[in-house]
């Protein structure tokens, strides 16, 4: 308890390591079954009143969802966990410091929603959280949202039939979008459709035809992508921007 209470410090750096300390005994005890109180604890403490508590919990949970797999986790601890990081997305301005850990964390813990995916109330919350960070003022946030929404393009690939005229949208704004990582993220998530397609179609897998059924608008925005160039771009940059993602998803 004395290393959870570290988190209330006034100083960010001494709750970014104690966020770490933490990621790390929890990376062996919780597969242990082990301080099982820890990750209810960090929940709660993520809906404080306190900014540092509530932030350094957030971050923190975002450390775990790195380190442990799915099955090192409960059903119940995958549940709080996934239902707390979805309740600290918000629109609200004055709560982006905790919507942009929570969407960072939200991430790693796509893997950890396979039962809420199961239930429409569940799945339809979580995907309503991860639109409002597709359209987010911030780009960090936009950027990571769709990189949430490229993980459950994976992990829930028949799930999308459900909200597909929303991510058209969403992607479409994307990838019009002047900030190259945003852009990038967008051409991602099709290009990763289209890996999980043929796939699909190449191991006899059930295939919802996504791409096919939307390829003349897709088309066009890949080759609108492609005129999008950041003449600034480092070549050594390991970032791509919109004509690069946009090349590779043609």
């Amino acid at each position: 308890m004395a290393i959870l209470a570290s988190l209330a410090s006034p100083k960010h750096l001494v709750r970014s390591q104690v966020a770490n300390v933490i990621s790390s005994i929890a990376s062996i005890e919780i597969p242990r079954q082990e301080w099982d109180d820890l990750i209810p604890n960090l929940c709660s403490n993520s809906s404080s009143d306190d900014k540092n508590i509530k932030n350094a919990s957030l971050t923190t949970l975002g450390y775990i969802c790195e380190e442990l797999q799915t099955e090192d986790l409960s059903a119940p601890l995958k549940n709080n966990i996934v239902s707390t990081l979805t309740q600290n997305i918000s629109n609200d301005p004055q709560h982006l410091v905790p919507t942009k850990i929570a969407i960072k964390a939200l991430l790693y813990s796509i893997p950890y929603a396979s039962q809420n995916f199961t239930n429409q109330g569940e799945r339809d919350f979580i995907m309503e959280k991860v639109f409002v960070g597709c359209q987010a003022a911030d780009e960090e946030v936009r950027e990571y949202a769709l990189h949430c929404l490229r993980e459950i393009g994976s992990n829930e690939y028949d799930s999308l039939q459900y909200y597909f005229q929303m991510i058209c949208e969403v992607t479409a704004l994307s990838a019009k979008s002047d900030c190259g990582k945003v852009g990038a993220q967008a051409f991602e998530f099709w290009t990763t459709l289209a890996e999980e397609e043929t796939e699909r179609k190449t191991n006899g897998k059930v295939c919802h035809n996504y791409i096919e059924g939307c390829k003349d608008q897709l088309l066009q925005l890949v080759l609108n992508g492609l005129l999008i160039i950041n003449f600034e771009e480092d070549e050594d940059d390991d970032e791509w921007g919109n004509a690069l993602s946009a090349a590779c998803c043609l």
